[in-house]
Formats: C-alpha cells, structure tokens, sequence
C-alpha cells in the first residue's frame, strides 16, 4: 500500500516536473521565432538602409561632377557665389546648432 502510494506521488511529481518542462520548452520556442521574425525584419531594415546609402552617394557624385563641370567651365564669378553660398550654410548651420 504505502509502495503503491509512493509511487503514484512520484508519478504525479514526474508529470508536475514534465508539464512544467514542457512550458519551459514551448516559451523557448516561442522565443526563437520571436528572435527569427526581429532578425527578418532587421535584415530588410539593413537593405533598405543600403540601398538609401547607395542612391546618396550616386546623388553626392553626380553633384560633386556638376560642381566640378561648373567650376572648369565657369569664371571666378561662379567661384565666388561658390564660396557664399556654402559660407552661408556654415553661418546657417552654426545658428541653427546654436
């Protein structure tokens, strides 16, 4: 009798212990696709990122080529709204940090 009852108490801790594990299991699951999905999502943040990175720096060449034609082509007036023009942003940009 007391056999039969130890063993049926141990039993039903095995079952506590295997319920609880398995919890423990599904929540880590859980928690793997949950970190798949973030990754996912992460990576096609990346991609965009990249691809903005890659159309600025196109845009920044071809100005810098205009600059280059207008600065070969033109004379020293064109030199000189040149260097006003990004004195004024540098004031600009001091009063706005300001």
């Amino acid at each position: 009798m007391y056999a039969e009852q130890s063993e049926r108490l141990m039993e039903n801790q095995n079952d506590v212990l295997a319920s609880r594990l398995a919890d423990k299991v599904n929540m880590l699951k859980q928690m793997s696709l949950d970190i798949g999905v973030e990754v996912r999502e992460q990576n096609r943040m990346l991609t965009d990122m990249d691809a903005d990175m890659e159309h600025t720096q196109s845009f920044m060449h071809k100005t810098l080529g205009s600059l280059q034609n207008m600065i070969n082509t033109g004379g020293s007036k064109h030199m000189c709204y040149l260097v006003g023009f990004i004195f004024f942003i540098f004031l600009l940009v001091y009063w706005l940090v300001r």
